[in-house]
């Protein structure tokens, strides 16, 4: 004897699966369109600062005035947040040579602000859910 289970949903108004599906492309527009760029701006930003507080000072001060953070899309769903320097003896101070030990100020600038990275992609994760709830 085979033994029938029935299965029945009975949905809340509002939360059937065409309207979960509609809140969940709304959060994907949201997020990958707002919020998350502008979190990789923030990111960006943030890096920028810190970076030209722990870049060494010579007597021209142009490693840490050719420090720039930038936020640039760069797939549908993707975003990124870029320190560089484009000094020309930036990568020199960074890693070191033969003869010069690395000075790095990018790199330490990232360190230092892992956690509040993590913090603020999952803020603009959180941001983006509560505006299309």
């Amino acid at each position: 004897m085979t033994k029938q289970n029935d299965f029945s949903i009975d949905w809340e108004r509002g939360r059937s699966p065409a309207a979960l599906m509609a809140k969940l492309e709304g959060f994907e527009a949201v997020f990958f369109e707002k919020e998350l760029p502008r979190a990789a701006e923030d990111i960006a930003l943030r890096l920028e600062r810190v970076a030209k507080e722990l870049a060494p000072v010579g007597e021209t001060g142009n490693l840490r005035a050719g420090i720039e953070g930038l936020s640039e899309k760069i797939a549908a769903h993707t975003v990124k947040a870029i320190v560089k320097d484009d000094v020309e003896y930036a990568p020199f101070q960074e890693f070191g040579t033969a003869i010069m030990d690395a000075q790095p100020f990018i790199r330490p600038a990232i360190e230092k602000n892992r956690k509040w990275i993590k913090e603020r992609v999952k803020e603009a994760f959180n941001t983006a859910a509560d505006i299309v709830s």
